[in-house]
């Protein structure tokens, strides 16, 4: 979601990584801000959002210059970040 208007971003990029099991995801972002990626494995994740004119923001990330927090996926349903919003600001 925008970080100024609070409107769903369309189309944003999402993506999902993790270092340790050596998986990386991506999947676009919907008409009301919504993304899905499926049957990951349990393990620790970083969730990065970008998208052109806006700042990219990892999950837990309050500036630019900060690092981001990863989450941890069990394999337990439903997922404890579903749901989990990411704010983008726009580029200045």
């Amino acid at each position: 979601m925008s970080a100024d208007t609070g409107a769903p971003i369309r189309r944003a990029q999402v993506c999902i990584a993790s270092p340790d099991a050596r998986e990386s995801r991506v999947a676009a972002t919907d008409a009301q801000g919504g993304f899905e990626i499926k049957e990951l494995p349990a393990g620790r994740y970083t969730v990065t959002a970008s998208k052109g004119g806006f700042v990219s923001l990892q999950y837990g990330q309050r500036r630019p210059s900060e690092s981001g927090t990863p989450i941890e996926l069990g394999g337990g349903w439903p997922p404890p970040h579903r749901g989990t919003r990411l704010q983008l600001a726009r580029h200045h």
